[in-house]
């Protein structure tokens, strides 16, 4: 029948002309449309067999080769797309035939800021300073104009292209690539994979696809294989993952089979360290006024209790919120103070000298009464910073040496769910030189809406992952699922910090289980044994933690956390002496992940329900950001090239310190109980170290500790001791002075501050602080903390509690060594490293004898003496002092890093 109906409409049309045409010019249309089809098709079809042609066994992995040359000079990758970094690292750092080829990899700041409140690290300089290097290789858009070195070569452009010059350019040929897609997904497997481009030495390739384009310089280099990460296809024979664990058995394989080594470092980071936060509103307050020198006790172990400021209402009308509060006061007032008519100390000319400085005390209008209670039961305050956290505005910004004129506190805090829209801000001055007690001040607070609750505090730090794995012959161990702020705890109430809120330390220690069953399942695999969770079976656990027990020193597995303590959390431990909303609430510590068998359900009990027993070290490689911690790991990975000949200012012939920084050390202590005790602790440290060969300077006590007088002392020491009274953002180590000038007490102005510690030039030391709260970082933005600061300035190692320390009033005559709490430890601490420990037995008078261990890493020689000090008091008592200490105190810096002692290191 339809054959039958065209018959008849073509013999209708036959004499048509205009339908003739018409039904031509559609055949025609049809026709090219299927010719179109047919090409697409065609090539579609044809993709994967160009590209990528099959699967890629490991044993074909295994079997990949190339030739390529090391970089001329050390690489600088941009911190403006995290790609820079991830593709500079098997150039910088890779292995040939077994034999490791290592150049400095730095990450420097963009022209295009990705990330907020960050700007040229001075840390990165004076590296090459101290590197004694003028030139670098620049990888990505950076700010060359605050570069030290100058640029021997620039690869600039888009992460693709950059990519492919790299690989064309450092390889004369390679049988595999490392492909990232240009994507999250794609940098979230890549931060774990790029240690396999490290030790096969194949180029690290990032695309949003694969096209002819990549495909031939893929060809040129002779690829067949590649390794592929995020949603992009491959070239050649192919190897993709679906989950962190197929990266990691593929990482294992290559560093048994083609290193010949076994795994001992665990990288622990979050990639989502890269994010940057979205606004989408925002609301600002601005106030300005006069404050009067506050009466609140200018104590500077904690915070100064008073409400004699003003204050000021801000709202926070979104979910998840960005507050950020800019506060600054005048001081150019500041001068000379008179004690009865005379100068109580020359040096107190300005603020740099007497310590002007002005605080900030942030928290909830429960009442709706625009006032802050801030004793130590508020339920009101959430936070507590000051300008010492931040720095002066100076009459020359380059000189950090000129006259201050404004103090000046920056800090942006997360608000999430907050319980009340009405929140206050209390402002107290401590105006102890200025002539009338009175000051201009200016507040701006800003409060943004965020599209989402991921909150770096130390942006970027997973881009370095890769490269210290590689160094280390380890592992990366980072998903974006260890993120605190995730989907179940952001559901309490006011749970931005943690820290500032007990419930939500509870929530919080959920997340750090995320993390510890990830590690603990990784060591299980390491070890080639059996575990499924910390909940259970038992057994499992506490045969795992057995058997990494067992290990020599030499043997040990670390744990390297670069990241902050939002991406990675600490675990808060209950403690019945501590906890307020100035210093934070729990005993924030790492040492959850540090002990296999450990009971979350009691903590710090062992699975069996015995006293805690840590079998890893572990540290925090952490920093300011991506650009200060990619220093921090250069100047550990180089550290025997910088200190060979480094010397500081009392680093001379006749000095009380050594020729060379390398042989030196010194203890310093304050003097308001307890501190004042330590002085027996400082004296049996100074007694290691010199038996070690060390000169040693003890000059620093009392008035003489303070910053004028002390710092080159620091900065000519390779160990360093303190005692002193802190905070999170500095210590203070007089509370009296009287040798210089008339007696008068000190209000802060010989404080090391941030203000003052991040314009140090310090060598890369291993600090122990003996005071309170300076180890701090949880909830902080590292820019605002003394032991960023430090590190900052150059330190390796900054070794301080993340809450009060405890202390005695007066050494206890009936321990082996004559010490308690924190300065036992130390003495654990730096016996490990130096292979001597004081004990009051020897020689019937008390001497230094040989320690059970020696020459040390840092990271070990903090949980040994964790595990001795435990062992020594008696065990954990139940969130006690002995608990608390224990807990406290954690590592900044590499755990893997062994300074140099002259009786080991120098005398090889």
């Amino acid at each position: 029948m339809a054959k039958n109906m065209i018959s008849k409409y073509l013999d209708k049309i036959k004499g048509d002309k205009k339908a003739k045409k018409i039904i031509s010019l559609v055949i025609a249309l049809l026709l090219i449309l299927t010719l179109v089809w047919g090409v697409l098709h065609l090539r579609i079809g044809a993709a994967r067999p160009v590209y990528e042609t099959g699967v890629l066994s490991l044993d074909e992995l295994l079997q990949i080769t190339s030739e390529m040359k090391d970089p001329e000079h050390p690489i600088v990758a941009s911190d403006s797309d995290p790609f820079y970094a991830i593709m500079a690292t098997p150039i910088a750092l890779h292995y040939n035939e077994g034999v490791q080829h290592v150049a400095p990899l730095l990450v420097f700041q963009g022209k295009h800021d990705r990330y907020t409140n960050t700007g040229p690290s001075s840390a990165v300089n004076r590296f090459f300073i101290q590197y004694n290097e003028t030139k670098a290789i620049i990888v990505g858009d950076v700010d060359t104009a605050s570069l030290h070195p100058i640029a021997a070569k620039k690869f600039e452009g888009s992460p693709q292209n950059v990519s492919l010059e790299l690989a064309t350019e450092y390889w004369n040929r390679t049988t595999g690539a490392l492909i990232v897609d240009y994507s999250d997904e794609g940098y979230q497997q890549a931060v774990v994979a790029a240690p396999l481009a490290s030790y096969l030495s194949i180029p690290i390739v990032v695309a949003d696809e694969m096209n002819d384009h990549v495909a031939g310089y893929l060809e040129k280099l002779g690829v067949r294989y590649t390794i592929v990460c995020g949603d992009i296809e491959g070239y050649g024979k192919a190897m993709h993952f679906s989950n962190i664990n197929e990266i990691n058995d593929v990482v294992i394989s290559v560093v048994r089979e083609r290193l010949h080594s076994n795994i001992t470092y665990i990288a622990v980071a979050n990639p989502l360290d890269t994010y940057v936060k979205q606004v989408t509103d925002s609301v600002e307050y601005e106030y300005s006024g006069y404050i009067h020198d506050s009466s609140a006790k200018p104590y500077p172990g904690a915070a100064p209790m008073g409400e004699d400021g003003p204050t000021f209402n801000f709202s926070v009308p979104y979910k998840y919120a960005n507050v950020k509060i800019d506060v600054k006061m005048d001081v150019r007032e500041a001068g000379t103070r008179f004690w009865w008519g005379i100068p109580a100390r020359e040096i107190e000319d300005n603020a740099d000298g007497s310590g002007e400085r002005i605080y900030a005390f942030v928290g909830k209008d429960l009442n709706d009464d625009g006032k802050l209670e801030v004793s130590e039961d508020s339920k009101e305050l959430m936070f507590f910073g000051g300008s010492p956290s931040y720095e002066y505005i100076r009459e020359n910004p380059s000189d950090p040496t000129s006259k201050p004129i404004w103090a000046h506190f920056y800090v942006e805090l997360p608000m999430f769910n907050e319980e009340v829209e009405r929140h206050v801000i209390l402002l107290l001055a401590k105006l102890p030189t200025d002539k009338d007690g009175s000051a201009f001040f200016t507040l701006k607070i800003t409060v943004e809406n965020l599209t989402s609750p991921t909150y770096p505090l130390m942006p970027g730090l997973s881009t370095m992952a890769p490269y210290l794995a590689a160094y280390h012959r380890g592992v990366v161990l980072a998903r974006p699922e260890y993120q605190l702020h995730d989907t179940g705890y952001i559901g309490c109430a006011s749970c931005g910090d943690p820290a500032s809120n007990k419930n939500a330390t509870e929530i919080a220690n959920e997340q750090t289980l995320v993390v510890k069953e990830d590690i603990n399942r990784l060591l299980a695999k390491l070890a080639g044994l059996r575990y499924k969770s910390i909940k259970g079976p038992k057994d499992d656990a506490i045969k795992l933690a057995e058997h990494y027990a067992s290990l020599p020193m030499e043997q040990a597995v670390y744990l390297g956390i670069i990241a902050d303590t939002n991406m990675v959390p600490m675990y808060y431990y209950p403690s019945s002496g501590q906890g307020d909303p100035t210093e934070g609430f729990g005993i924030p510590s790492d040492i959850i992940y540090q002990d296999i068998d450990a009971d979350p359900e009691d903590p710090p009990y062992e699975l069996d329900g015995s006293d805690p027993y840590l079998e890893l070290p572990a540290g925090r490689v952490d920093g300011w950001d991506a650009q200060d911690v990619s220093a921090l790991i250069a100047r550990t990975v180089f550290y025997g090239k910088i200190i060979e000949n480094y010397r500081g200012p009392n680093n001379r012939d006749g000095s009380t310190q050594d020729y060379y920084w390398k042989n030196s050390g010194m203890v310093s202590i304050g003097t308001e109980p307890p501190v004042g005790a330590a002085l027996t602790a400082a004296d049996k440290i100074r007694m290691a170290m010199a038996k070690a060969g060390m000169k040693v300077d003890g000059r620093a006590k009392n008035e003489l500790a303070r910053r004028q007088y002390s710092e080159d002392i620091y900065a000519s020491s390779n160990f360093i001791f303190f005692c002193a009274h802190g905070f999170y953002y500095w210590y203070v180590p007089t509370a009296q002075e009287g040798a210089i000038g008339i007696t008068v007490p000190s209000y802060g102005g010989g404080a090391y501050d941030v203000v003052h510690v991040k314009d140090m030039t310090l060598g890369p030391s291993v600090l122990w602080a003996s005071s309170c709260v300076t180890g701090r970082i949880d909830g902080l933005p590292g820019r605002n903390c003394i032991s960023q600061a430090f590190l900052h300035a150059g330190l390796n190692a900054y070794i301080g509690a993340t809450r009060s320390a405890w202390g005695v009033i007066v050494p206890i005559p009936d321990a082996a060594s004559g010490e308690k709490l924190g300065d036992l430890m130390a003495l654990h601490v730096f016996a490990a490293l130096t292979g001597y420990i004081y004990d009051k037995s020897a020689n019937g008078t008390g001497a230094v004898k040989p320690y059970d261990i020696s020459n040390a890493t840092i990271g070990y020689a903090l949980m040994h003496a964790k595990n001795r000090y435990i062992e020594i008091e008696g065990g954990a008592d139940d969130g006690g002092t002995i608990c608390d200490t224990f807990e406290e105190f954690i590592l900044h810096g590499d755990p893997a890093f062994n300074p140099y002692e002259p009786n080991h290191e120098g005398a090889s």
